[in-house]
């Protein structure tokens, strides 16, 4: 879990000892688990920003989920939680042995209202309370309780109840015949019958005590199903397809079976009743006309059979000789009429269908073959069209079909006016407009319809100029009488005065109206379904230009080129008209490479924001000042200054790419085919989050491909300034800060020695002094608020000067380089600076408050456990782990390069470090032959002139155990000479009581200081083995420990015995370098 978190933020698991908590105290129990609330003393870890470290919150609220007999079932309990809420980690009750998720106070809160108190997991639906799983497993236990004595059916009302989804859903059941009274037909036809009837005991019910209840003397409806009995299994088969439509929207409470007839029963809702009484109405009607055309007459039908409301429009057949007064209005296919009789409406008082006579309809013609399909067209959003269709009729002289709608004031003026001339008022002149116009509003169906308009130019005042282009000008502007809408409440059209308006003027349209109006259209097809509407035309009478009128947002949101909306409208920033502008310009460069084209080009088609960097193509020419900073491996690293500079989007002038030119930059070279320098460059600009390097693209030098960045902030303010004399301190001072690509990478920096105040000496050791000092300016860290690289003043500081290190060199310098690891469990380096005085060179770094292991071991000794033992070297290895994955070696692991940045044992499991990596020799040291370190920790193949690999360090790690199982240092009763160093070659090790550690933890010790370094585990097994130790499997040694603090006497270590670094070659003169794992070629050198 530790090793899965991706982010700062997240949130890191862990082993909590149960001694951790108090107040305890139970909020819940059911058969699973039991709930409590707590306070855990040390409380959880979290990343504290401005610190650069992560930190505990003390004294935390948290909630404890403990469940029941999970000692001996940890991976179904680990299962068991969903991880709703945030987890902690995990703790053991010592008494009961069974496990707990501590998790956060958040689920103690939420508990009770979100929460079932009887399975303990989440609500289904938490406003009502409902757990899906609680109610399925209630419906389960009540299989046995009915049957229908037909295992099909019982298996598909099974399936039915199991499928519930919400709390309020119908339970469906099988209900026994007996259960129903007042028995009444009400629909009959040669397939089913209808019946209304009570439901004795009623369905099942959620109710608002949250519980399910029966709700009595419900009226149902009951369908009985006709078949023929004589085929019983083809009978259930077609029975329960016909209930499963049924289910599938929730009218159906169940299934019954009449005993006598043997008929299947579906019960539906009352409300299926009272449809089946419209029905037979409706049946009646049916009878009392015809038009004599099938086709149409089963249309009505069908559409008067779907009505499922009161206030439902009631469509029908109706005689052409039932309209008075039919007049034309405008159209040779539009009438206005008086329909006598009147369409059919629901009377409450009555509880019938009755008419309202003489009602004003519109007659509308169709002369065409697909007359039904127009009608159908007509009825399709019947909710929401502002034509209300009560039914068709046929003129018996022209046998036109007639579409009868009701006769609103919109439809009447439209056609009686022809233009709306009720709002339309001083109209163009040129006809090709008007036509336009007449066409739009002919559109008008809806009620949301856009009214297309001419506007005056008149009726618009306060115009203010937006934008101007070579084709057209934008302006914003009030127009006085508004919009037209449709007022639901008064269902009328109506006007919005003083409505804002984007004005949009076209250049020259007088003389080209079909090109204008080409241009409305297409304003229309890109905009009218979208939140910007298009209001309709207007003429500048000065210019005479047309205008066309859009919605007020327009101007801000859309883009003036292609009309779509901006991706950032803030910016005004087009999507696609800039990636269309890159592609056109695709033409214009080549690499001479194809691969690096096509990823060049795929990367500029990969912008999403204003601000995103263009990656491009730059010839090398292009380039001035080119000047080598650092040279590493296979690649090189240069400043220049880039002629024509970079693109950017320019969003105060025209919104445009620019060009800044003189632009600094770096330029990596890499020797590499093109494939892997590709995936270098895809590795740069892939992690978006935490990168703070922007690559401006690929060029290439002769040979060699270079990637261009940034030269960033940090880079500019920090690597050209204070720096050094000494070439081989600057280069490798700058190599370091151009390694920072991340906000939370630590920048390495050269600090001036005047910078140090409160100077105090701590300590000293082989090959240097460690002072604690206060950095007055302090370190630099990213704020993420301000997007800006601070500093933290007066930061304590841990100054390690190197003896002799005046004439530093390139291999101490390349060894410093391991400090840059970014980790939990390794020291930061903040950077170098020199003494003025001895000019001997100095390391800054974090300071560790706690000191080394040997004087933090001697203050806490009573109070570190077997619980804080195990966290130490989990955070060792870890460590140690890292430093091996990125192929790197420690070279010098002992206690007094451990170290901890606090004083107690409360903070043991965040601060905990390892120093020193590769610094354990003499500074200006180039002899390879040199063996540095502690005798006790180094291993044999070292000490007899072999290279130090990982396997050494695991060595070390083994002595490492050693020391926290015993609390002694290995050896410390044995000179450490040249018989130590034979010693240790031959086997010896350091001997401890097989009491002070369990049996497993002695056996992986011995596995790390094997004398055959194949044999030794590496760092990534040992800390998966570590992760499954739990305390109770320390209790033996913990026992032993207690028992013997008081007995503990005065460490005595001998005189000769040295646990700090030194040159170690005057006692192993006498050793071969031969070694084999059975060491029996120990022979002593002559």
């Amino acid at each position: 879990m530790q090793l899965e978190i991706d982010n700062l933020q997240d949130m890191i698991f862990e082993w909590i000892p149960y001694n951790q908590f108090y107040k305890v105290k139970k909020t819940g129990r059911n058969d699973i688990a039991t709930i409590y609330s707590a306070i855990w003393k040390n409380g959880p870890l979290h990343y504290n920003y401005s610190k650069n470290e992560l930190i505990r919150k003390s004294n935390k609220k948290i909630t404890l989920k403990c469940l029941h007999n999970s000692r001996s079932t940890i991976n179904e309990f680990i299962n068991k939680d969903n991880i709703i809420f945030k987890t902690y980690g995990i703790s053991q009750n010592p008494d009961t042995g069974n496990y707990i998720i501590v998790l956060q106070d958040k689920y103690y809160k939420e508990y009770g209202k979100s929460y079932c108190k009887q399975c303990i997991g989440k609500y289904t639906d938490i406003e009502n309370k409902w757990c899906k799983p609680c109610q399925i497993n209630y419906l389960k236990n009540n299989f046995k309780y009915w049957t229908s004595k037909n295992r099909k059916i019982d298996d598909f009302i099974q399936e039915i109840q199991l499928k519930i989804n919400d709390w309020d859903d119908l339970i469906f059941e099988w209900i026994p015949y007996n259960q129903f009274n007042d028995i009444n037909e009400i629909y009959k036809s040669s397939y089913f019958t209808i019946y209304s009837a009570i439901w004795e005991d009623g369905p099942l019910c959620y109710d608002n005590k949250m519980e399910l209840k029966r709700v009595s003397e419900k009226k149902v409806t009951l369908k009985c199903l006709h078949y023929n009995i004589y085929n019983l299994q083809n009978i259930i088969n077609k029975f329960l397809d016909k209930v499963n439509t049924y289910a599938g929207n929730s009218k159906i409470y169940g299934m019954s079976q009449n005993p006598y007839t043997k008929d299947y029963i579906m019960i539906l809702q009352e409300n299926y009743c009272t449809e089946y009484g419209q029905i037979s109405n409706f049946k009646k009607i049916f009878m009392d006309w015809t038009n004599g055309n099938e086709q149409i007459n089963d249309f009505i039908q069908k559409m008067q059979l779907k009505i499922n409301s009161w206030n439902d429009t009631v469509f029908e057949w109706i005689p052409y000789s039932k309209f008075n007064d039919v007049k034309e209005i405008g159209e040779s296919t539009v009438y206005s009429a008086i329909w006598k009789g009147g369409p059919l409406y629901y009377d409450h008082n009555s509880k019938k269908w009755i008419r309202k006579s003489d009602k004003n309809v519109i007659l509308k013609c169709l002369i065409t073959g697909e007359f039904l399909n127009v009608v159908k067209a007509y009825l399709a959003d019947e909710d929401r069209i502002i034509l209300k269709i009560y039914g068709i009729s046929q003129n018996p002289e022209t046998k036109e079909y007639i579409v009868v709608f009701h006769r609103n004031k919109m439809i009447y003026e439209r056609y009686a006016k022809k233009l709306f001339t009720y709002w339309l008022y001083n109209l163009p002149t040129n006809e090709k407009v008007i036509d336009f116009i007449q066409q739009m509003q002919l559109k008008v169906n809806y009620h949301y319809d856009v009214v297309f308009e001419w506007v005056p130019y008149n009726q618009f005042n306060y115009i203010k100029e937006i934008r101007k282009g070579n084709f057209s000008s934008v302006y914003s502007a009030i127009w006085e009488d508004g919009l037209l809408y449709f007022d639901d409440n008064k269902k009328e059209w109506t006007r919005k005065s003083n409505t804002e308006v984007t004005l949009k003027y076209l250049y020259n349209s007088k003389n080209n109206i079909n090109e204008f109006l080409d241009k409305v259209r297409t304003h229309l097809a890109n905009i009218y379904n979208r939140n910007i509407q298009v209001y309709g035309v207007s003429q500048n009478p000065n210019t005479n230009d047309y205008i066309i009128i859009l919605q007020s947002e327009y101007s801000r949101r859309y883009c003036e080129k292609c009309l779509k909306k901006y991706a950032n409208i803030a910016y005004k920033w087009c999507k696609p008209c800039q990636i269309s502008c890159l592609e056109k310009n695709f033409k214009n460069w080549t690499s001479s490479n194809k691969q690096i084209d096509n990823f060049i080009q795929k990367m500029q088609l990969n912008i999403n924001n204003w601000n995103d960097t263009i990656i491009e193509w730059i010839p090398y020419s292009k380039f001035n000042d080119v000047k080598e900073i650092s040279k590493i491996g296979r690649s090189s690293v240069y400043l220049a200054t880039w002629k024509g500079g970079p693109l950017y989007y320019d969003y105060k002038n025209g919104n445009e790419w620019i060009r800044k030119s003189d632009k600094k930059v770096v330029l990596k070279y890499l020797k590499s085919k093109e494939l892997e320098f590709l995936n270098v460059v895809k590795a740069y600009t892939t992690y978006k989050n935490g990168i703070i390097l922007k690559v401006y693209g690929i060029s290439r030098n002769k040979k060699d491909y270079i990637i261009v960045f940034q030269l960033i902030d940090i880079h500019e303010r920090y690597v050209f300034y204070n720096l050094p004399t000494n070439e081989k301190v600057i280069d490798f001072i700058q190599q370091m800060q151009l390694k920072v690509n991340y906000h939370y990478d630590v920048v390495f920096e050269w600090i001036p020695y005047n910078q140090f105040n409160d100077i105090e000496e701590v300590g000293e050791g082989g090959f240097s002094t460690v002072y604690s000092a206060i950095w007055k300016d302090g370190p630099l860290y990213f704020d993420d608020n301000k997007m800006e690289w601070i500093r933290k003043i007066n930061k304590k500081v841990a100054l390690k000067c190197l003896h002799n290190s005046q004439n530093i060199n390139e291999k101490f310098l390349n060894e410093a380089k391991e400090y840059s690891i970014d980790s939990l469990n390794i020291l930061r380096i903040h950077g170098i600076s020199q003494n003025p005085n001895t000019k001997n060179y100095i390391m800054v770094l974090q300071y560790a408050e706690g000191g080394d292991f040997n004087k933090w071991i001697n203050r806490n000794y009573e109070s570190f456990d077997w619980t804080n033992k195990i966290k130490v070297l989990n955070n060792i290895i870890n460590g140690l782990k890292e430093i091996h994955q990125k192929r790197k070696v420690h070279h010098d692991l002992h206690t007094r390069n451990i170290l901890f940045l606090f004083r107690s044992t409360s903070d043991i499991v965040e601060y905990t470090r390892i120093s020193d990596m590769g610094l354990c020799g003499e500074v200006d040291n180039i002899d390879e032959e040199k063996i540095y370190g502690v005798m006790p920790y180094v291993a044999p193949e070292v000490l007899r002139g072999k290279l130090y690999t990982q396997a050494a360090d695991i060595y070390s790690f083994g002595m490492v155990m050693y020391f926290i199982a015993t609390g002694r240092q290995p050896f410390a009763d044995r000179a450490h000479d040249e018989l130590l160093a034979l010693d240790i070659c031959e086997e010896v090790r350091p001997k401890l009581n097989e009491l002070e550690a369990p049996k497993f933890y002695i056996e992986l010790m011995k596995r790390c200081w094997d004398s055959n370094p194949n044999n030794r585990p590496n760092a990534a097994e040992i800390s998966d083995q570590l992760r499954f130790w739990k305390n109770v499997d320390f209790e033996c040694a913990e026992n032993y420990r207690k028992s013997n603090l008081s007995k503990r006497k005065p460490l005595i270590i001998h005189p000769q015995a040295v646990y700090t670094s030194r040159i170690l070659n005057p006692y192993t003169k006498i050793l071969s370098k031969n070694y084999n794992s059975n060491c029996s070629d120990c022979a002593i050198v002559d």
